[in-house]
């Protein structure tokens, strides 16, 4: 980037950090559990099923691909480097990875849509929906006496936020 240094970029990110503490302290909180669970399952929780998915890994390392009739072959095909390296560690390594960034990318995703809480995405996302069963004057044509207002007419990313 031009004209951009160093203490601008950690400016910058330490403003988003601050703008975002609240889910800062989930990941943390997300990120802290899953290393105590990495821990105390070592090497790693072996399920009933998890024993046919390295089996697969270790044929189609050998060179046999013969395809599982009963699961998809697309696991055991991306465990193969952990297998080879006899570190299954490794494969509950980068499951706890992938759920921590699954849930960033839903994070940014919604806040990009303008549903996430704070901000922007508050004043957007958040606006009462109009239900179908108003009428122009706020009112509910069932039950005219009985305007539509609160949490139930409103869209459930308000709720959550």
């Amino acid at each position: 980037m031009v004209g951009v240094g160093r203490g601008a970029l950690t400016t910058r990110a330490r403003a988003e950090l601050r703008r975002h503490w609240g889910f800062v302290a989930l990941l943390v909180l997300a990120a802290g559990l899953r290393a105590v669970v990495f821990a105390a399952y070592q090497p790693t929780l072996i399920f009933p099923d998890s024993v046919r998915y390295l089996q697969y890994a270790q044929h189609f390392a050998a060179g046999r691909w013969t395809p599982d009739g009963l699961r998809q072959s697309g696991y055991s095909v991306l465990i193969i480097p952990a297998v080879l390296l006899h570190n299954l560690w490794l494969i509950s390594l980068v499951q706890h990875l992938v759920g921590l960034a699954t849930g960033v990318l839903v994070v940014g995703g919604q806040r990009a849509r303008g549903r996430g809480a704070g901000g922007r995405g508050r004043r957007r996302g958040c606006a009462r929906a109009r239900s179908h069963r108003e009428d122009d004057r706020g009112g509910r044509p069932d039950r005219p006496d009985r305007p539509v207002h609160g949490q139930a007419s409103r869209p459930l990313t308000c709720i959550s936020s």
